[in-house]
């Protein structure tokens, strides 16, 4: 090991969660490229995340996302024609962030972990973008708190800022509460317009839902889809959304006629809150449609759950702990809380 990348190793804690944001010159004759990588520490459990150049490289990849393509601290190759001379001594640490148990480092960490199946350009690689800085530029944005930023001859970064045309989201909303504000918050930044798919629009029997698996039945879906649209609206106006921006479509649970209800070229913007949603977005591609995650909200946190507010309808107002004021109001102003018990 070079003393170089051997006084970067020195620096892992196998006591804390740490990531590195380090970057090392590109393959010559682009040397004057920075590429990036993140190298993520789980307390002594080491991995290197990175977007590469092909999709025949050795390690665990998905797409042109790789897993430990290369040790922690390695730099690239310094030519795309030859594997033994590397990058090693211009190896740069831009950023650094470590802590202890449920700290910003340990939710950048799992992040990262998840990004070779949530980073929606995996399976396309441009030397303009999306490239190896488009995805870490993508990561970074999710995480202003940290502060770092890619150097300023990172070609490709600001592929990640672009808006698509056109976005879907998609959920029951029963009821809207302050985490479905905030993911359609999120994909209003990717997208100029934003189609807001009101999922089960119609309320099936206890045995459709039963038969389906979807939740379908009547007790969770006490609103309407006028109902909920009118409450979207009204929270979406509370927080400064521009009207134009955005839609409503009545959306199959299902995926069924997708491409049908669709303009062509709609990215699906989601929110990930567990397993199910990422096996949504494996779903998602094999009908042919690209995904980003625009945003990620703990399982464990209450603003995932529309159920707990029909959880605490007789517990005072409790109720309301997850529900924008305007939603409040509506449901106090047309008598529904007795509907949602």
């Amino acid at each position: 090991m070079l003393p170089h990348v051997k006084e970067l190793m020195s620096r892992i804690d196998p006591a804390t969660f740490q990531v590195f944001l380090c970057t090392c010159p590109s393959a010559i004759p682009a040397q004057f490229v920075r590429h990036p990588w993140f190298v993520v520490n789980k307390k002594g459990i080491i991995t290197r995340y990175e977007v590469r150049h092909s999709q025949s490289l050795s390690g665990t990849h998905t797409g042109y996302v790789y897993t430990n393509c290369l040790p922690p601290f390695q730099g690239t190759e310094m030519t795309l024609f030859t594997d033994d001379r590397f990058w090693d001594t211009a190896v740069r640490i831009e950023g650094i962030v470590e802590g202890s148990s449920g700290s910003l480092a340990e939710t950048i960490a799992r992040y990262i972990e998840a990004t070779p199946t949530t980073y929606p350009f995996r399976d396309e690689y441009f030397t303009t973008g999306p490239n190896s800085n488009t995805y870490a530029e993508w990561i970074l944005k999710q995480f202003p708190a940290w502060n770092v930023t890619l150097p300023w001859n990172s070609l490709g970064r600001q592929f990640a800022h672009k808006k698509y045309p056109v976005g879907i989201v998609h959920g029951r909303f029963q009821p809207p509460h302050i985490g479905h504000i905030a993911y359609i918050l999120s994909a209003l930044e990717r997208a100029e317009h934003v189609m807001i798919g009101i999922c089960t629009p119609d309320v099936c029997t206890e045995a459709d839902a039963e038969r389906t698996g979807y939740p379908c039945a009547p007790h969770q879906n006490p609103l309407t889809h006028d109902e909920r649209v009118d409450m979207l609206t009204l929270a979406l106006e509370e927080a400064g959304a521009d009207r134009t921006r955005y839609s409503f479509i009545a959306f199959p649970s299902d995926y069924k006629n997708c491409k049908v209800l669709l303009p062509k070229g709609t990215v699906f913007l989601m929110s990930v809150t567990g397993t199910s949603d990422t096996k949504k977005i494996d779903y998602l591609k094999k009908l042919g449609f690209r995904s980003e995650v625009v945003i990620t909200i703990p399982e464990s946190s209450d603003r995932a759950r529309s159920g707990l507010v029909r959880e605490n309808a007789n517990n005072g107002d409790q109720w309301k702990v997850v529900l924008p004021p305007a939603i409040i109001k509506y449901i106090e102003d047309h008598h529904i809380l007795e509907r949602l018990k």
